[in-house]
């Protein structure tokens, strides 16, 4: 892709559309985050530079900003991938415990996704820390919010179907929702790393 590009075309690949960007722009941008992710794992992100990125990833530094406003953007990306690791995480219940295979019931179902939940969390912990360790930023912000309201609404239409089945007793699904991902978000994370409350299998 020519270094020309008009700027608007660009800053749609910033902003990650995927409706803007032909296959193999993807797989370049895919290309970039994985060697980013690499990097912030094994050197942390303030250690990292864009220089380091491209080179990892076999670019020029100019392709790096067709993709990405700066390095701070690429957090939001990898934010962004760990989201739909969660959002998965509530599409494959029981997957991840052979005895909850096809459970029946809000209840079942509930218990099996949050068992999904604590592996997605286990299996993305380094990279949570990565993010949460650098500078914060209003954009990753606004990423985890709006991937909060892609979180929840698999999780409230559980919640109801609970509700409406007698398992479970609720006042408001909609906001039990939003405090149980915070649960996931924060509280399972402070659990794998630092044993708080509990060590994470029984937190």
């Amino acid at each position: 892709q020519s270094q020309e590009e008009p700027r608007a075309s660009r800053m749609s690949m910033v902003q990650g559309e995927n409706t803007e960007l032909s296959e193999s722009q993807r797989q370049r941008r895919a290309e970039l985050l994985e060697a980013a992710r690499q990097l912030f794992l094994k050197h942390g992100f303030n250690k990292t530079s864009v220089a380091a990125i491209v080179k990892a990833a076999g670019v020029a530094q100019g392709t790096f900003y067709l993709y990405f406003n700066n390095k701070q953007s690429v957090l939001i990306h990898l934010r962004h991938d760990i989201l739909m690791r969660y959002l998965a995480a509530f599409q494959n219940e029981g997957q991840n415990n052979p005895s909850l295979a096809s459970p029946k019931g809000a209840d079942a179902k509930l218990t099996a996704t949050i068992c999904n939940i604590y592996w997605a969390v286990h299996e993305q912990r380094e990279l949570i820390r990565v993010i949460r360790d650098a500078s914060s930023s209003a954009d990753l912000d606004r990423t985890w919010i709006a991937g909060r309201e892609r979180l929840a609404q698999p999780l409230q239409a559980l919640l109801e179907e609970g509700q409406q089945s007698g398992d479970f007793t609720l006042q408001d699904p909609r906001m039990t929702a939003y405090l149980a991902l915070s649960l996931f978000d924060h509280l399972l994370f402070e659990a794998f790393e630092y044993n708080k409350p509990a060590p994470a299998p029984q937190t």
